[in-house]
């Protein structure tokens, strides 16, 4: 066997201090030292791995290694600074699975079988083969046509089987009269800095009314005690109750209707309905529907075909949106009462409406609101 030690120390020398300038040249690795301190620490390296102490781990060896065509461990690597021819793995050598194979190059197959052995391939259970066919069923129409909806819901109902049960004409029942207002702003909260400001005035004012009491002033106390019972409302109503919710103080109101929808019990289906519990929200029946601004699903409904939709909440990046308070809410409110009641004289005219009005509570909250979200703070 011809030793080339002498050859292979220098091939592996010079592909060393190549794999070596380009790992450090390469983004992939990160070296202390750049391209121009290369030849200085390749030739240690060699140096090192000539003498059989050097660590065989960093990525510049294995690039060696990998265009040398010879393995990574230092055994291999050794081997081949010595001269050592690598190792010739042996052929595979291919094992006879089972009688009966007919492989030309097989021995055994060639061989005439046993007839134990031919008794035992008769015994073994074929199982048949099954083949499956699939036959794609055309894509025909849009499903969710709304012509094609209600065609087939008219003939659902007017089948011959149903007709033949006795079964009543399905009758839609007729909306509710009065002004209807339909809130879809579940996730419309009111802003954390105004709970916060009223949590802080309630202390205050707590204050207060101890101080007034130790110096024996007992108007100032009764004054304190005034101030600190309102605070503590507005402060209760910002943490308990969102936009929507306050809201359903409109539906006390005579001839005012409020239908308030929750994400988690609705959801948006085709031709703009919503599901509610367990009837169905037409958005298309009522004379305003708030929807949030900045939810995507919602603003499904800007067409659903009701008198007015009003975008509430992000009047940053929606120009058409309103601030997210009640007082802006009952002025567009207040804006089509005055509409309608431009039309008493008209025989389509509905009864004339009161302008609904806020309660001190909540004009201070939507007081705070605007003042704290006000985009110089």
């Amino acid at each position: 066997m011809v030793n080339n030690a002498a050859q292979n120390r220098e091939k592996f020398a010079a592909e060393y201090t190549k794999a070596l300038f380009d790992c450090v040249a390469s983004t992939k690795y990160k070296y202390s030292f750049g391209t121009d301190a290369v030849p200085t620490v390749a030739a240690k390296m060699i140096e090192a791995a000539f003498a059989g102490n050097a660590d065989y781990t960093g990525p510049a060896f294995k690039l060696t290694c990998k265009r040398l065509k010879i393995g990574t461990s230092r055994k291999a690597i050794t081997a081949y600074l010595a001269g050592e021819s690598p190792p010739v793995p042996a052929k595979r050598i291919p094992t006879h699975r089972a009688y009966g194979c007919k492989r030309p190059s097989c021995s055994i197959c060639a061989s005439t079988p046993r007839p134990e052995d031919v008794a035992k391939v008769a015994t073994f259970p074929r199982v048949p083969v099954r083949r499956y066919t699939y036959t794609p069923t055309p894509f025909v129409g849009n499903p969710f046509d709304a012509a094609a909806i209600a065609d087939h819901s008219d003939a659902i109902r007017s089948a011959p089987f149903l007709a033949s049960l006795g079964l009543p004409p399905v009758e839609q029942p007729a909306p509710p009269a009065g002004f209807r207002v339909l809130c879809v702003m579940p996730d419309l909260e009111t802003p954390r800095k105004v709970y916060e400001h009223f949590d802080d005035l309630v202390g205050d004012l707590a204050s207060q009314i101890q101080d007034a009491l130790d110096e024996g002033d007992a108007a100032r106390a009764a004054d304190a005690d005034t101030a600190w019972i309102a605070a503590t409302k507005r402060r209760d109503i910002t943490a308990d109750f969102n936009l929507q919710l306050r809201m359903m103080k409109l539906a006390e109101t005579p001839g005012f209707i409020v239908d308030i929808v929750d994400a988690h019990q609705c959801a948006v289906l085709d031709l703009y309905e919503m599901a509610h519990s367990t009837r169905f929200v037409d958005p298309s029946t009522y004379d305003v529907v708030f929807i949030d601004a900045n939810d995507a699903q919602a603003r499904a409904l800007d067409g659903c075909g009701a008198k007015r939709v009003v975008l509430v909440g992000d009047t940053k990046n929606q120009p058409r949106a309103v601030a997210p308070t009640l007082t802006t809410l009952y002025g567009v409110i207040s804006e089509e009462i005055a509409i309608r009641n431009r039309q008493i004289g008209f025989d389509f005219a509905a009864s004339p409406l009161a302008v609904p009005t806020l309660d001190e509570h909540d004009a201070a909250i939507d007081a705070e609101i605007v003042r704290l979200t006000s985009p110089t703070r």
